[in-house]
């Protein structure tokens, strides 16, 4: 009896340890399905962005996102892109916009980021301007287009604007407000590259932005 009850034991274990095994094949490869699923998703989502603007193609959704807390009543979504490099696209799309919130949007978005070179404290004095504090070369430059605005400035490893000093600037960054007249749409596009590389790349995305025909 004692003999017979070993055996059965262990018949009862090698069940159980095969049961196991097949459930984290099943799991690996449900897991394995989402993973897929959602990399497609990815791609997929990009196609309803609202809008248009070259070199997206060589960016990789990140997130996609609604904040819990925007003024903008669950009409404001959030996007993070990025490339195999360090370059970084980050985009804010308000829906169900009119042109009056479109204006005070831009005219806010301009007055966050111009306010934040005010008054700035020099960091070096052989690197004075008269209205800054700031090097030349680190203050935002404006540019209009058609759709809207955009900015060429610079950023640290954090991707905060308002940089003065030459040692703590990480990246390039074009920053762009755009109103999309037929869908309602406001687009706020900050696109960050490696400081070592010029500003083209970005300025040509920006001045190539064109909004979606819906």
């Amino acid at each position: 009896m004692i003999i017979i009850g070993k055996i059965h034991h262990m018949q009862l274990k090698r069940k159980i340890y095969f049961v196991l095994l097949g459930s984290l094949a099943v799991g690996g490869v449900a897991l394995f399905s989402v993973y897929s699923s959602s990399s497609s998703e990815k791609k997929k989502s990009l196609d309803d962005i609202g809008f248009s603007m070259s070199g997206l193609e060589n960016f990789t959704l990140v997130e996609r996102f609604q904040p819990h807390f925007s003024e903008y009543e669950g009409n404001e979504e959030r996007i993070t892109l990025r490339d195999s490099g360090l370059s970084v696209i980050k985009i804010t799309n308000i829906q169900n916009a009119e042109r009056s919130l479109a204006e005070d949007y831009t005219s806010s978005q301009s007055a966050l980021l111009e306010g934040m070179f005010d008054t700035k404290i020099p960091p070096y004095p052989e690197l004075l301007t008269n209205a800054t504090g700031c090097d030349e070369e680190l203050l935002p430059k404006k540019k209009q287009t058609a759709l809207g605005i955009y900015y060429t400035t610079y950023a640290d490893e954090r991707l905060n604007q308002g940089i003065c000093a030459q040692d703590i600037t990480r990246y390039k960054v074009g920053i762009g407000v755009f109103y999309c007249e037929q869908s309602k749409r406001i687009v706020k596009v900050m696109y960050y590259r490696d400081k070592t590389e010029d500003f083209s790349q970005i300025v040509n995305s920006l001045e190539s932005f064109s909004c979606s025909k819906e």
